[in-house]
């Protein structure tokens, strides 16, 4: 994992050249200020979102089942600073009215509801 670590409170990172992951779109010129955090942009401030280098090694809903997966997108010129956290959370497979939450493989495909009207089969 890549360490994009800062040296002063004024030091920025531009967010082109650190995300890696495919799901965070950025726009020009945006940037993270993490120094009092000590965290890289995508692991310290973005939560529950599929795409990071872990989570690619474990599976891949959009090929493996055809789900529409939430997409962080940051515009032109916006700037981040540390301790700033952004929560996704539109991909959930938590139903409230089945006994359990675990990630049974078997599940896995039936357990998603999408956003917003989204088609997540084939």
């Amino acid at each position: 994992m890549k360490q994009h670590r800062f040296n002063h409170w004024s030091e920025i990172k531009y967010l082109k050249d650190i995300v890696t992951n495919p799901m965070i779109e950025v726009g020009e010129y945006s940037y993270y200020s993490g120094y009092y955090d000590n965290h890289d942009f995508e692991d310290g401030s973005v939560r529950y979102l599929w795409g990071d280098e872990k989570s690619r090694k474990l599976f891949n809903p959009i090929e493996d089942y055809g789900w529409h997966l939430d997409k962080l997108i940051i515009g032109n010129y916006v700037c981040i600073a540390s301790g700033v956290i952004i929560l996704m959370g539109g991909n959930h497979n938590h139903h409230p009215e089945w006994i359990t939450v675990y990630p049974f493989v078997e599940q896995i495909e039936t357990s998603y509801e999408p956003k917003r009207g989204y088609n997540h089969r084939k």
